[in-house]
This record gives structure tokens, C-alpha cells and sequence, in this order.
């Protein structure tokens, strides 16, 4: 294991945790987003995991909607 591999263990970890990425670039003490953003790559699979947490919207029924205005 190299020195680098921890420091990436250790920056796509706080990525994962729901850090932005400005903070991930603050962590890591990148110049550019872009190389803050190597990091990110966990956090893509989160959205998948978070969207499938929110409840789905709730069925509207004809007899519940009304125009506006009326």
C-alpha cells in the first residue's frame, strides 16, 4: 500500500459521507475543483441510495384536484 492510496481512501471516504465538493477540495488541499472531483466517484453510487430513500410522491386523485380560482 502506498502513501497515496491512503490519502485517496481517506478523501473518497469523506466524499461519501455527504461532504460538497468545495469541502472535499478544502480537505485535500486541491488547487482546482477538477482535482477534488477524482474523489467523487463514491458519491455517484449515494445517489442512487438517496433517491431510493425519498418516499414517491403521493397519487393525486381527479376528485382532489380543483382549478385555481375556484
Amino acid at each position: 500500500m502506498r502513501e497515496h492510496d491512503l490519502r485517496h481512501y481517506a478523501l473518497t471516504s469523506f466524499a461519501t459521507t455527504g461532504a460538497t465538493l468545495a469541502e472535499v477540495q478544502a480537505f485535500g488541499g486541491h488547487s482546482t475543483a477538477v482535482a477534488a472531483m477524482r474523489y467523487q466517484h463514491a458519491a455517484a453510487d449515494r445517489l442512487a441510495e438517496l433517491s431510493n430513500m425519498v418516499s414517491p410522491l403521493p397519487k393525486v386523485k381527479p376528485s382532489n384536484v380543483r382549478k385555481i380560482g375556484s
